[in-house]
């Protein structure tokens, strides 16, 4: 007889490609203002093909010109890290990491569906000083894991420096007349 035949079994397991989208949504009214709040919100989605199997985090630097005063939305952990700390830009002065995690115990089911979006993270910003400032952000993922940026770009004007005096009688009698002066001041912008 002659030599056993060779047997074999390849398994091959395709890998998942996506690609993750981020993008910042300017939701305040009207003018940006120094030291006044504004709203912001980071929109996560994927563009598929397939889903990102997570987790998915997103990074928000935070420099001198725009202040992060909250960030935080349904489903995801925030807090303050030093990993993502661009030493490349010295205006970074810390980064606000934002993860979104598996909930449940089927890991085999992504945590964000090809074209669908996470909840969006709600961000609080106040710019500190007037002229040109932008907010940027970066996501990543586990299944696309390339940093994905976007940016808004402000211009943020001055608050407005009103003052309001009024002056009048220490003492009103009834049936007099009695003078009330108010006097409003704009000292800018």
């Amino acid at each position: 007889s002659g030599p056993e035949p060779i047997s074999s079994t390849l398994t091959w397991i395709a890998a998942p490609e996506t690609t993750n989208t981020v993008s910042l949504v300017d939701r305040s009214s009207g003018a940006w203002r120094t030291g006044e709040p504004h709203d912001v919100q980071v929109v996560v989605g994927n563009d598929g093909p397939s889903g990102e199997y997570g987790p998915v985090v997103v990074q928000i630097p935070v420099t001198a010109a725009i202040e992060l005063m909250a960030a935080d939305g349904d489903g995801w952990a925030c807090g303050v890290t030093t990993r993502g700390v661009d030493a490349d830009d010295p205006e970074v002065t810390r980064t606000v990491e934002c993860t979104y995690a598996r909930r449940r115990t089927d890991y085999g089911q992504p945590v964000l569906d090809a074209g669908e979006t996470l909840p969006p993270i709600d961000m609080t910003l106040v710019p500190a000083a007037d002229g040109e400032a932008t907010q940027a952000v970066r996501v990543m993922g586990v299944t696309d894991d390339v940093a994905h940026r976007s940016a808004l770009p402000v211009q943020v004007g001055r608050s407005a420096a009103m003052s309001i005096d009024v002056a009048a009688p220490e003492v009103a009698y009834l049936g007099e007349d009695m003078v009330v002066t108010v006097t409003v001041t704009n000292d800018g912008p």
